[in-house]
């Protein structure tokens, strides 16, 4: 293998493959995979949760080849070269070992390789399933609903983003931590009116918002494998994993996905418009200026922001025990009596930013319902309401609070969520178990015991 690539473009689809690197446990995983082929130079890596690939443009290919090149140490050559420098990656055969040659004008770099067929087989784009998105659609979904999903990993099927596909054409993404709700809906081309449903880890979105920032034509996305739906008598057979593909003349992108049961969010949004009764328009930045100008008194950020809606708009509040107390007032217009909520001011910044520059209408009921945020038909957040103490003391609003309707995510009652499903119907009660009666000894009956065993 011999090709010319300048380092620009090399450093850049490097960088790009960073978050499928594996770790130590699995050294094979370390690597990148490099091939040079008649159609140019693609760079590749997997932990197998993960699989990034990218195109490196401007490569002149001389001899193509593989090569399995450990990722840390190329990446490390490579960016600290001159940008505009042309490099010259080859491949030589030594007594001991395969060497890769790394030769720029004023040195070189060798690193020893591994072999490329221990590496995992390239997985191509199913031929049937597959629609297409315009990258600037599939970015403004991802990046209008992610910042809503739970950051832990262990709430496996809330750490990341819902995609459901409509045979209409419709795309819909979706993302909760139980507390605030991100929905987006955009077109897409959908040939086969398919209609599918997976949830993309948050580890993952990332690196697909990067791929559609990098594309200039539309992104296909589709799925690969399936669980076998019977298994075969006397064969122990393990369903295949699924992966979600997105492709695009820029490189390919594919995760795993999560098999699991996401919330019902289309309930929880109709039951929140249905509680909503005021409606209060106003522009984010404005409003996002002025709750970062009250909460500047607090030193925590999850401290409470209180909205009070009026004829002459919303004025902030903030009260912090440490420090003060802050209220700003901002132009906003409502079409009811006076009212006031209280949100995290955290959450609130953050769908505030994740709304734009558009104007944003905010629906809400009472001081214990979710409000409704809306910028059209195709965008809508849901945030749930919490008081001081809930603020500074729980990331998420207590289950009390949640029967009442003030929940994003959940609206099931508390009672059944306390004692689970009863096949029967309705709710069962917890029983506590029953204790046994202590035995009574008769102490004369033991003083003869004594007696005779002595």
């Amino acid at each position: 293998m011999r090709v010319t690539v300048r380092v620009r473009p090399l450093d850049e689809a490097l960088r790009a493959l960073h978050n499928a690197i594996g770790g130590p446990m699995v050294p094979l995983y370390e690597n990148v995979r490099v091939t040079a082929s008649e159609k140019g130079l693609v760079v590749d890596a997997t932990d197998l949760e993960i699989w990034l690939e990218r195109v490196v443009e401007e490569a002149q290919v001389d001899e193509p080849g593989i090569a399995l090149i450990p990722y840390r140490r190329l990446q490390g050559v490579v960016a600290r070269l001159p940008r505009d420098e042309s490099v010259t990656l080859s491949i030589t055969q030594t007594e001991s070992a395969e060497e890769s040659v790394l030769q720029w004008s004023t040195g070189e770099a060798r690193l020893f390789t591994e072999n490329p067929g221990d590496f995992p087989v390239r997985m191509a784009m199913p031929g049937d399933g597959v629609v297409e998105v315009e990258p600037d659609s599939l970015l403004y979904m991802l990046r209008h609903t992610a910042f809503a999903a739970a950051p832990e990993r262990g709430r496996f099927m809330i750490n990341g983003v819902h995609l459901k596909i409509n045979a209409d054409g419709g795309c819909r993404a979706c993302a909760t931590d139980t507390a605030r709700l991100a929905m987006v809906q955009c077109s897409l081309v959908n040939p086969g009116r398919m209609t599918a449903e997976w949830f993309v880890p948050l580890r993952a979105v990332r690196d697909l918002e990067a791929l559609a920032e990098a594309s200039s034509g539309r992104v296909r996305l589709g799925a690969i494998g399936q669980a076998p739906e019977t298994a075969k008598e006397g064969k122990d057979e393990t369903p295949e994993p699924r992966y979600l593909v997105a492709e695009s003349w820029a490189g390919r992108w594919l995760a795993a996905v999560m098999d699991g049961n996401f919330p019902e969010y289309d309930e929880v949004m109709a039951t929140a418009r249905k509680r909503a009764k005021h409606t209060a328009t106003f522009h984010p930045p404005w409003l996002l200026a002025g709750v970062k100008a009250a909460m500047s008194v607090s030193t925590e950020e999850n401290v409470m922001v209180q909205l009070t809606f009026s004829k002459g708009g919303v004025r902030l509040e903030v009260d912090s025990a440490n420090v003060g107390k802050a209220h700003v007032d901002v132009s906003a217009t409502w079409d009811g009596q006076q009212r006031s909520v209280g949100f995290r001011g955290d959450l609130l910044a953050e769908l505030l930013k994740a709304a734009g520059d558009h104007l944003l209408k905010m629906k809400f009921g009472g001081a214990h319902d979710v409000a409704v945020f809306e910028r059209g038909p195709a965008v809508m957040y849901l945030l749930a309401p919490c008081t001081k103490e809930e603020a500074e003391g729980q990331p998420e609003p207590p289950k009390a609070r949640q029967a009442e309707g003030g929940s994003a995510a959940d609206g099931a009652p508390k009672a059944e969520k306390e004692a689970g499903p009863n096949p029967g119907g309705g709710t069962e009660k917890k029983r506590s178990p029953k204790r046994r009666p202590r035995k009574q000894t008769n102490p004369k009956a033991k003083k003869q015991l004594v007696k005779k065993e002595s």
